[in-house]
């Protein structure tokens, strides 16, 4: 659940007190776990558990029994437990893709089903491209048909990079009708890769941010004293999300005199 509202957020990190475990995270359905995939419809089907709180009222050493060394991760994630590290390069590091993955609560067999949990997911992946002044030109769907077993995971290339729902969702729709052997649905997936910053980012933005940044420090009594391929560089950088804001800062003062 913080995976996907981390990726809301600017800073990409979203902070669950202990005392909102009960109220934000169980009552979520089971499959909102995220990283379980296919024991998700085991805890459903043979632990009859419906949400993430009933998986947390479950014993460790049944879920241990059940799925060995990953039935301790279970019970540790459902009751708000993760001992993983926060890697910060990790945050830092510009996107390469974006994608949003749901697994539904159950089998969807009707096209117009399937087509409305696709255009959710084409919602959320183009607000997070603007968000980020991105867009791309790779687009896929992925389907995990019933039971987990099987599906397919297809792209296509358009020629004009894009981050608009309506381009994004025709695209997704030609390849459900082209791949799609109507097989019940439990999972679906979308995807936008080869990205690149918008035509207004990449010709108009760049230069009004940095001029900015030049007209700041003069007001300051400081001279910014870069090379202008560098400086050109190191704003679409910071635009990215490249530099954390320490770096930003250290990377400026290190060239203002």
């Amino acid at each position: 659940m913080e995976n996907r509202a981390a990726k809301k957020h600017p800073r990409a990190i979203v902070w669950l007190q202990e005392g909102d475990i009960s109220t934000q995270l169980h009552p979520l359905p089971v499959e909102a776990m995220w990283g379980l995939k296919k024991r998700a419809l085991v805890l459903r089907e043979e632990f009859r558990c419906n949400t993430i709180g009933d998986v947390a009222r479950l014993s460790p050493a049944n879920l241990r029994k059940r799925f060995g060394v990953w039935g301790d991760v279970i019970s540790r994630w459902a009751n708000g437990g993760d001992v993983s590290p926060i890697n910060s390069d990790n945050i830092a590091s510009p996107q390469k893709g974006y994608s949003n993955r749901t697994t539904l609560p159950r089998d969807y067999c009707r096209r117009e089903e399937i087509c409305a949990i696709i255009l959710e997911r084409v919602d959320e992946v183009c607000r997070r491209l603007r968000t980020a002044s991105q867009e791309g030109r790779r687009i896929g769907l992925g389907l995990t048909y019933a039971s987990f077993a099987g599906g397919f995971h297809k792209e296509k290339t358009i020629r004009n990079a894009t981050n608009q729902e309506n381009e994004v969702y025709s695209v997704l729709l030609h390849l459900l009708e082209r791949w799609w052997n109507r097989t019940p649905v439990r999972a679906v997936d979308v995807s936008i890769s080869d990205l690149k910053l918008t035509r207004a980012i990449s010709f108009h933005c760049k230069r009004t941010a940095f001029l900015s940044l030049l007209q700041f420090l003069s007001y300051n009594g400081y001279t910014f004293v870069m090379d202008p391929k560098q400086a050109e560089d190191f704003v679409v950088d910071v635009v990215i999300h490249k530099y954390t804001f320490e770096q930003v800062v250290s990377i400026i003062e290190s060239h203002s005199h």
